[in-house]
């Protein structure tokens, strides 16, 4: 964020869009938050084990406060190569997050109930 190198855009964004999907409504709804929080967890690794790291200034290589640096990974084709996969890899682990059925959401499958 503000190209200080911490997480990814692209893992960030895919965070709050899960945190949209699934995030809790109320402070008491801590059941909610811990199933969150699980799911944002597993996200995160499935991001680090595709890429090696979640922190923009890891995967780009380059220290995007500092212009020389900035424009070395841009010369490098960063911005055009690799942060799309990002956030293809980010959309595509939010989209199966998504997918698996989670048991009180509307439109979810209950998993214990028997088909008619």
């Amino acid at each position: 964020m503000a190209r200080h190198g911490w997480t990814c855009g692209a893992l960030t964004g895919a965070m709050m869009a899960l945190g949209l999907h699934a995030g809790h409504t109320t402070a008491q709804d801590t059941a909610a938050k811990d199933e969150l929080y699980a799911t944002v967890q597993l996200l995160v690794a499935r991001f680090e084990a595709r890429h090696g790291a979640t922190a923009c200034r890891q995967l780009v290589g380059a220290n995007m406060l500092d212009p020389v640096e900035r424009q070395a990974a841009s010369d490098r084709g960063v911005f055009t190569t690799l942060c799309p996969q990002l956030v293809r890899t980010a959309a595509t682990l939010v989209a199966e997050s998504l997918s698996v059925p989670r048991a009180g959401l509307p439109g979810s499958a209950d998993p214990t109930r028997q088909p008619a």
